[in-house]
């Protein structure tokens, strides 16, 4: 779960959509184990920066969602090296994202993929 404190401006947005049983997670090497396939209706991940990262990230949660739900992220083009995010996500889905969220800010970019 997401320690108080780390974050709390995502969670509060999410429960503006009417978002039931939201969990901020703390990725460890198993926890995707603690999910069953297609039983989530969304994942979003702002975690490791790096392309290997991103990429385990997606193999890992992509099976979790449920048809129709979304794979969400941050971060696609505002991060060190910028390309990092960006060559993750392009790769593991073949073209770019199906939604990007540009930011205005230094903040990151938004994207996702409807499953």
């Amino acid at each position: 779960h997401l320690p108080d404190g780390d974050n709390p401006g995502i969670l509060k947005h999410l429960e503006t959509l009417n978002l039931k049983n939201v969990k901020g997670i703390v990725r460890t090497d198993s926890t995707y184990k603690l999910f069953d396939n297609e039983s989530l209706d969304m994942v979003y991940i702002d975690g490791d920066h790096t392309t290997e990262g991103v990429l385990q990230d997606l193999k890992e949660f992509v099976p979790k969602i449920k048809p129709g739900g979304y794979i969400t992220g941050h971060d696609y083009d505002n991060w060190d090296p910028p390309e990092a995010v960006r060559k993750a996500v392009d790769e593991f889905f073949g073209k770019p994202p199906e939604i990007l969220e540009k930011s205005c800010s230094s903040a990151g970019d938004n994207w996702a993929y409807r499953i």
